[in-house]
């Protein structure tokens, strides 16, 4: 009795694991199922965006569109590689970083641009703080978006910059919230485009754009749709340092999808069949077949049977109820 106590509460506790791995999402910074202020669930949803490893970009074809939001992993010379062949065969790639991971990605490329790293501030044209600045993009700086503690790019390539601060912005170094003296001045470049084979990269000196909390600022929104249009939607997400708890959730979520999507499901059916069959019909014993008989107490059962079988030994009829419950 004890045993299957302890096996069916191991079940129950395994069951209610799952529901929690299924039901709350992740809560880091740019994941695409978090729905709190620093999650890309809105964007996930808008865009239908899918998670990718840099390694599987090479299934890509042309016309897709790569999004690298916020990483914080050093990149490869072989992930650049690929990226570039993804490029060059028509696909478009959108880089969005604050404070310079993306860096050395860039330089592997042969990209002439850097992202410089320092806090970007606009004391008049601004969201809420003067950390939130207003940028103006294209020729007609007619969208405005709205950075969230950005930065500004140093361009010196082959492509265009088409978003820029205002003259008013200036790098708060020392982040004393005052414009010093030394302190440089706008506009600064903040959004390039550049042209490399068939392919379009985007260099954007923020990832907060495309967070809850901001994509619906101003005309973020309205400046990414111009940049998907149309096409497949894919983050990289192997560049973020995950928590636990996601790590665990994606894991599986991974092999939930091998159970059911491949020859697996077949077995696992069977097996959880089975599981099935058994639970209930133990809970069936505890909650229906034990109170028709035990609820009433032993002895008083033993009674109503002697009543209904006079000749009936009571020693046996104990001796049976002792057996009958040893099993239980």
């Amino acid at each position: 009795m004890l045993k299957k106590i302890i096996l069916y509460g191991l079940l129950l506790a395994l069951g209610l694991f799952l529901v929690t791995m299924i039901f709350v999402p992740s809560i880091d910074d740019f994941a695409l199922d978090n729905p709190l202020w620093n999650g890309m669930s809105f964007f996930r949803g808008y865009f239908r965006a899918k998670a990718i490893s840099i390694h599987d970009v090479q299934g890509l074809h042309g016309g897709s569109i790569v999004f690298i939001i916020g990483p914080s992993k050093e990149f490869t010379r072989k992930e650049a590689d690929i990226l570039a062949d993804y490029v060059r065969n028509g696909g478009i790639l959108v880089i969005a970083d604050d404070f310079g991971p993306s860096n050395r990605l860039l330089e592997y490329m042969g990209l002439k641009i850097r992202i410089n790293g320092s806090l970007l501030a606009d004391p008049l044209f601004k969201y809420r703080s003067m950390y939130f600045p207003q940028i103006t993009v294209g020729a007609r700086n007619n969208t405005r978006i709205y950075y969230d503690y950005g930065s500004f790019l140093i361009a010196q390539g082959g492509g265009a910059c088409i978003g820029h601060s205002s003259s008013f912005s200036y790098i708060d170094t020392n982040m004393n919230g005052l414009r010093d003296q030394n302190e440089p001045y706008g506009p600064f470049c903040t959004i390039y485009v550049e042209h490399q084979g068939n392919g379009v990269i985007y260099i954007i000196s923020d990832s907060s754009i495309f967070i809850n909390s901001m994509i619906t600022v101003g005309d973020n929104l309205d400046f990414i749709k111009d940049i998907v249009d149309r096409g497949d939607v894919y983050v990289v997400t192997d560049k973020w340092v995950m928590s636990p708890y996601t790590i665990l959730r994606n894991n599986l979520a991974y092999m939930v999808s091998v159970l059911f999507t491949t020859s697996l499901r077949y077995p696992v059916a069977i097996l959880a069949s089975i599981l099935a069959y058994s639970t209930g019909k133990y809970l069936y014993r505890i909650l229906v077949g034990k109170k028709s008989f035990y609820s009433l107490g032993r002895e008083r059962a033993i009674e109503r049977v002697i009543a209904l079988h006079p000749d009936w030994d009571p020693k046996i009829l104990r001796k049976l109820a002792e057996e009958v419950e040893s099993y239980e």
